[in-house]
């Protein structure tokens, strides 16, 4: 992934500052249970495809509630 990738696909996250808001809000989406422990201290809730592409670029999942 280069960086305008990264770039776009990071317009498609919504972050969060605590895992329960993203926990709460992923929980209501078409799919749940896709966060990212994101690199600026945020929790990053995303679709299955951005999860898999920021797993593979090194990120972490973040812990299920």
């Amino acid at each position: 992934m280069n960086r305008k990738e990264f770039n776009e696909l990071k317009k498609r996250v919504t972050r969060f500052q605590n895992l329960a808001n993203a926990t709460s809000w992923s929980n209501r989406t078409k799919w749940p249970g896709y966060i990212i422990h994101g690199d600026d201290g945020t929790y990053w809730t995303c679709r299955p495809v951005d999860f898999e592409r920021l797993i593979k670029a090194g990120y972490e999942a973040a812990p299920i509630v």
